[in-house]
């Protein structure tokens, strides 16, 4: 959220849209609720045409600008923004940040969700205030076993990725 607010554009993250599909009880995030909870990468396919419809003309993402949380994830993602079918996605910067994965797992392990709303919280980081804590849920997909997984495939496609980027200029 600091980024996004510094520059006043959205953050948009996929995991939350998809969050979103699966509270709206929509079969796409209901299929994607599963294959999240086992903490293993969705189809590209899947995630670029929900970024697209939330990305797309005429919403405050298109309008104001955007910033994407924890996208792309493979090179076949990254590869659409730049070139492919995707391209009027296209940003026009790229930020990676990394952190340390103790500090990942610490974040990851303890946040929770807005059953109402699906805003993320964390009692460390990020404290819900105290009239919704009965509304948290911890989310499925924050196990120590996907989380791993998460760690292991970001460290397996990273460098990849940022080529991706780099090469397209």
């Amino acid at each position: 959220p600091m980024l996004s607010q510094a520059f006043r554009v959205r953050c948009i993250g996929v995991g939350e849209l998809l969050r979103g599909e699966t509270r709206a009880r929509r079969a796409r995030g209901v299929e994607a609720s599963h294959v999240m909870a086992a903490g293993v990468l969705l189809p590209d396919e899947l995630v670029l045409q929900l970024l697209g419809e939330r990305l797309g003309g005429g919403t405050d993402a298109s309008r104001n600008g955007w910033l994407l949380d924890g996208f792309p994830r493979t090179t076949s993602q990254a590869e659409a923004l730049v070139g492919g079918s995707w391209a009027e996605l296209r940003p026009d910067a790229v930020v990676l940040v990394e952190r340390p994965d103790e500090l990942a797992r610490e974040f990851a392990l303890g946040r929770c969700c807005d059953s109402a709303t699906g805003q993320t919280y964390h009692p460390v980081y990020a404290p819900a205030p105290a009239e919704i804590c009965e509304r948290l849920v911890w989310r499925v997909d924050d196990t120590s076993d996907a989380l791993n997984r998460r760690l292991s495939d970001h460290k397996r496609s990273v460098e990849a990725i940022v080529g991706v980027f780099e090469s397209a200029g």
